[in-house]
Parts: C-alpha cells; structure tokens; sequence
C-alpha cells in the first residue's frame, strides 16, 4: 500500500516537473535583435548579440532607446519585433555553435534590460548546455535574488555602472532614474565589495596550520591529521601514501580515505608525474 502510495506521488511530482518545465520552454519574451559574428564587444569570442525589449531604466544616452517602444502595432506586433521562446531562440542562433566553441564565445544578451527575463535565460541555458559562454549586457537593476539565480548560468557580466555625481544624474542633465531606481544596484557593489575586502583581511591576519583557504573560502579542518597531510604535500609534492603514514601516525588506510575525501571535495589534486597539487592554499 505504501509503495502504491509512494508511486502516485512519485508520479505526481514527476507530471508537475515536466508541466513546469514545459512553461519554462514555452515562455515568450520579445526581442528587437539578433546580430551575429561580433568580436571585441560582447565578452570573449565570437559572439551573438540578442536584445531584448523593455528596461526599468531610461537613461538619455543609452544605445538602444527603442527598447522602451511598445511591442505592438495595432493587432499584430511591430515592425522588427520578435516574440520567441529559448527553444525558437537556439534554433535560430545554433547556426555559430562551431565558432562559439573554437573561440570561447556564445551569447550576449542584451537590449534593453536581460535580468528582467531571468526564467528565460535559465531554460535557454538547460537548452544549449555549457559549452557556450553567456554574458549579460546590464545595468543590474534587479533584485539580488535575481543576481544569485544568474550567477548560476552566466560566465560573464558587463555591468554599465551608474554615476552618482549629481551634477550629471539627474532627471534633467544625465538619466531618467533616481538613485532610488538603482538602490538594489548600490546595496549588492557595496556588499560584494565589502565581502572582498573581508576576505583579503581575514587572509592576512587568520594563521595556523589548520586554516586554509579556496575560492576565497575560508577552510578549516575538524582533524588536525587532515591538516597534517596537507603540509606535508604542500612541503613535498611526491610524498608517498607510505610516508604519509608514518609520519602523521595513521595507517595507511586512513591515509587513503582522508585523501579520497580531499580530492572529492576539489582540495587536492593527483597530477600525471603522481605529485600531489594542492588547489587548497595555505594561511599566510
């Protein structure tokens, strides 16, 4: 009976699965361009400009004011306009998929404001998987939840940063926005940068042999011999599991699980000459 129970909900999770991921591919957002083979502007590579319509912000020297136009011209769309979804998107941009993966290029997007598509962009990522490069063209103006579900999918940002000289950003000599407008942009610059500088403080100052660093993460291991092992490599690069042994004063058997564990987690690394690498960096 359990089991029978078990499976329906199965089912039912799985049915409501696949009914979201057919809204996510059947979405419909409007785009005002698609420009193909640019280099030197849009990210790395050989890249495809695709431009989306709409913006929270209306800033008089923008690129592409005619984002802000309406979308549709008596009943039928305007002129230039294109309502597609990520799987029409692909279909029509794959035609670069070898020069996107030769190069190290893809996708940028732009317009026109791409945040305000993120459910868009994150089906069309599922869709042409992780082999091109996708950049957004943006003025950030978002949530930070939105930044946090795109760090996910975008390799890089071009981030058109806003100035905060009055004298320039103002309704009447600079942009249509008020600092109001982009206070979500101020609040994550000033977290992340004051995130960074936290972790170059704390990088200076947090010493010990157990305390080490990755991806600008502080490590600290529960096991001194953990720590031990990893000196030890960082010292001697062809140490042998024997040496290790003997030396941090365990079998060898626990040697050999600590380093599985360490090389799972992306600690450390066993090059082609059988010296260890060390992806882990010591405290200073």
């Amino acid at each position: 009976m359990n089991n029978e129970a078990d499976g329906m909900v199965g089912g039912v999770v799985e049915q409501a699965g696949n009914a979201e991921s057919a809204r996510l591919r059947s979405l419909r957002v409007p785009v005002f361009a698609i420009d193909r083979l640019r280099m030197g502007t849009d990210g790395y590579g050989v890249t495809t400009l695709v431009a989306f319509m709409g913006c929270p912000l209306k800033c008089k020297y923008c690129l592409n004011p005619q984002c802000h136009e309406p979308i549709y011209a008596g009943e039928g769309l305007r002129k230039g306009i294109m309502l597609l979804t990520p799987h029409e998107l692909y279909e029509l941009v794959k035609i670069d998929n070898i020069y996107f993966q030769a190069t190290g290029g893809g996708i940028c997007f732009g317009g026109g404001e791409p945040t305000m598509y993120v459910e868009f962009l994150e089906a069309f990522r599922q869709i042409c998987g992780g082999k091109w490069k996708l950049t957004l063209e943006t003025c950030l103006s978002c949530s930070y939840r939105t930044i946090a579900r795109l760090c996910h999918i975008v390799d890089h940002w071009i981030v058109d940063v806003k100035s905060m000289n009055p004298d320039i950003y103002t309704p009447s000599l600079g942009a249509h926005a008020s600092k109001r407008n982009i206070q979500q942009f101020l609040t994550y610059f000033t977290k992340l940068f004051v995130e960074e500088v936290d972790y170059h403080i704390r990088f200076l100052i947090e010493r010990g042999d157990n305390v080490w660093w990755l991806d600008g993460e502080r490590v600290k291991f529960r096991a001194e011999t953990t720590s031990k092992i990893l000196n030890l490599m960082y010292e001697h690069p062809d140490i042998t599991l024997a040496s290790l042994s003997e030396q941090v004063g365990v079998n060898v058997a626990a040697i050999n699980k600590q380093i599985r564990q360490l090389t799972n987690k992306g600690y450390i690394q066993r090059a082609a000459d059988s010296n260890w690498r060390l992806i882990v960096t010591p405290s200073v």
